[in-house]
């Protein structure tokens, strides 16, 4: 793409969901089984985020044979099982870089990073819940809201 980013890893594994907050946005019991899509976003060699998606797996049949098959995750659950995208909404906070953030990230443990929360719907009801880790040193998240008024962006 135009900013020089690409999917280093992209793994696809089934997990028993035991997270609260994961069950009651999929909208399924505490202990159902779910998808998870762990993917880093690098350009060149610097990693500038990580992703964890999880989605049903009973909207989303055999999802597990694609790992490290598909860049952008919308288009392709579009594609392959017909679905409808319907919208998301996305919490946006400020945290520090944990161990596990700064190891992935190649930061020191502390740096601050964008935290977001997304929750996403589709025509069979929860599309997916996804926490991302962002740096803020390399990274710029831009918001619009309505149509694009801009000829240009800004970078």
């Amino acid at each position: 793409d135009k900013f020089g980013s690409s999917t280093i890893f992209a793994h696809i594994h089934t997990i028993h969901c035991t997270d609260e907050t994961i069950s009651q946005v999929l909208e399924i019991p505490v202990g159902t089984m779910v998808y998870r899509i762990q993917r880093i976003f690098y350009s060149g060699d610097n990693p500038l985020m990580f992703l964890n998606n999880y989605l049903r797996m009973d909207f989303f049949p055999n999802l597990d044979r694609w790992t490290e098959q598909f860049w952008d995750l919308y288009p392709f659950l579009v594609q392959h099982y017909n679905i409808q995208y319907q919208g998301c909404s996305e919490y946006i906070s400020a945290v520090s870089a944990d161990l596990v953030d700064a190891q992935i990230l190649h930061i020191n443990p502390g740096v601050p990073l964008l935290n977001s929360r997304r929750i996403a719907r589709c025509n069979l009801g929860p599309l997916e819940y996804a926490v991302l880790r962002i740096r803020t040193d390399v990274m710029e998240l831009c918001i619009t809201m309505g149509p694009n008024l801009e000829s240009n962006s800004l970078n």
